[in-house]
C-alpha cells in the first residue's frame, strides 16, 4: 500500500517472535501494540505499522525480504527484533553468509524421497512454516558442540547488510536485544544469543542504528528449570501481557532516541 505523504510508517521485522506466534487477536501482537504506543506518545502524528515477522526466518530471509518486500513500502523506522533463529545454522560444522549448509531448495525437502517423502512434504507445506519445509534436520550434522567453533561471521555480515540497505531505503534502524537465558560454560546456544546481542551492539556503534535492550526492562526467568514469566510463554515468544510491555519498551525507545523526526529525502531503493 503505497504510504500518504504525512505518515510515519514503521514495519517490525523479524521472527516468529515479532510475528507473535500464539496470540490469536491481532490486537494483542507486539506490533499492533506498538503503534497504539506511538500514537499515544506523539498525538496529531499519523503512524502505521507493518507487521513483518515470518516464523522460522534468519537473518537470511530477512536480508531478501527487506529488500524485496519492505523497501517498497517506504519505512522510516525498522525494527528489527531476532531471539535464537541465527544460532540454529551456527549447529552445523562450517557456516556460508547465506546459510546453504542450513536452508535446503524446494527439490531437496528435508523429509526424504518417495511416495513416503512426498505425502511428508505435502504436510509440511501445509503448516506455511519454512523450518518444516526447507531447513536441513537430521543426520548427524546438527549438533550443539559445533557452534563454539562455528564463528558469528554470516551473522555479523547479514546484520550490517540489513542497516545498510535500510538506510538506503530510507528508513532508520532500531535493533531489540532479546532476553534469553543467561550464558553457561555447558550451553553453547544461550552462549551464542549473548555473542550475537554483543555483535548488533557493535554493529549499532559503528553504523548509527539504534538499540533497545529487553534485557532488565522486560521481567524474564533465565533458566531452563524455572517457570517462565508470565510475560513469555516459552523462551522467546510473548504472552499477550510481554507483548504490551514489549510494546511500550519499545515505542519509548523510538521516542527517547529521536527515531521519529525522519527525514523527507528521497530513498535510493524502493
Amino acid at each position: 500500500m503505497p504510504k500518504p505523504e504525512q505518515c510515519l510508517r514503521v514495519v517490525c521485522m523479524g521472527e516468529s517472535s515479532t510475528y507473535c506466534t500464539g496470540i490469536e487477536d491481532d490486537s494483542r501482537t507486539y506490533p499492533h501494540r506498538l503503534g497504539e504506543y506511538l500514537r499515544d506518545l506523539k498525538p496529531g502524528v499519523e503512524i502505521d505499522i507493518v507487521n513483518a515477522g515470518v516464523g522460522g526466518y534468519t537473518s537470511v530471509e530477512n536480508v531478501l525480504r527487506l529488500l524485496f518486500h519492505v523497501a517498497p513500502l517506504s519505512p522510516n523506522i525498522i525494527v528489527y527484533y531476532y531471539t535464537h533463529n541465527d544460532v540454529h545454522p551456527r549447529r552445523l560444522e562450517g557456516l556460508s553468509r547465506d546459510y546453504n549448509q542450513y536452508s535446503c531448495s524446494w527439490f531437496e525437502p528435508p523429509s526424504g524421497g518417495g511416495l513416503s517423502g512426498w505425502f511428508k512434504r505435502r504436510q509440511n507445506l501445509a503448516t506455511a512454516y519454512v523450518g518444516n519445509i526447507v531447513r536441513r534436520r537430521g543426520d548427524g550434522r546438527r549438533n550443539s558442540k559445533h557452534i563454539a567453533h562455528n564463528p558469528p561471521d554470516a551473522f555479523r555480515a547479514n546484520f550490517s547488510a540489513l542497516v545498510v540497505l535500510a538506510k538506503a531505503a530510507g528508513a532508520s534502524v532500531l535493533f531489540v536485544n532479546p532476553n534469553y537465558r543467561q550464558e553457561d560454560p555447558n550451553d553453547p546456544a544461550a552462549n551464542a544469543v549473548w555473542e550475537h546481542r554483543r555483535i548488533v551492539e557493535d554493529i549499532a556503534k559503528r553504523t548509527g542504528a539504534s538499540v533497545v535492550d529487553l534485557h532488565g526492562s522486560l521481567p524474564y526467568l533465565c533458566q531452563r528449570s524455572e517457570t517462565l514469566d508470565r510475560n513469555y510463554y516459552d523462551e522467546v515468544h510473548f504472552t499477550e501481557k510481554g507483548a504490551d510491555s514489549a510494546a511500550r519498551i519499545v515505542a519509548n525507545a523510538i521516542m527517547e532516541q529521536g527515531l521519529l523526526n525522519f527525514s523527507k529525502e528521497k530513498p535510493l531503493i524502493y
